[in-house]
């Protein structure tokens, strides 16, 4: 269930270390990867804590079962999940407003 949200964590390092490897530090795709990477950790969290709801939802409304109960459960992994991408998205923030500067600052004669 985890495999498909950290295949595109994966994917999304893999190309923030190529574009390291190519000498391309502050560009504006690698603060599009960050920015992905922190999207995807804040999604697949999203995903793990609602996902479960909607199925009950769906099978309570559909007739299938009435008595399963609503249960919504955060655990230690998805907390760390959640810091991690807010981190992430933050360095790519920060990484934007870092590139933002340096673009201005090529302007100023």
């Amino acid at each position: 269930a985890d495999l498909v949200p950290l295949a595109f964590v994966y994917l999304f390092v893999f190309r923030l270390f190529g574009l390291y490897q190519q000498g391309l530090i502050f560009t504006q795709r690698n603060i599009n990867c960050f920015r992905n990477i922190g999207s995807w950790l804040l999604i697949w969290i999203v995903i793990k804590i609602f996902y479960p709801v909607l199925v009950t939802l769906i099978l309570r409304f559909s007739g299938a079962s009435d008595s399963l109960s609503i249960i919504v459960t955060i655990s230690s992994v998805e907390l760390n999940r959640l810091l991690i991408g807010l981190v992430i998205y933050a360095i790519g923030w920060v990484m934007a407003e870092a590139n933002k500067r340096q673009h201005e600052q090529e302007l100023v004669i």
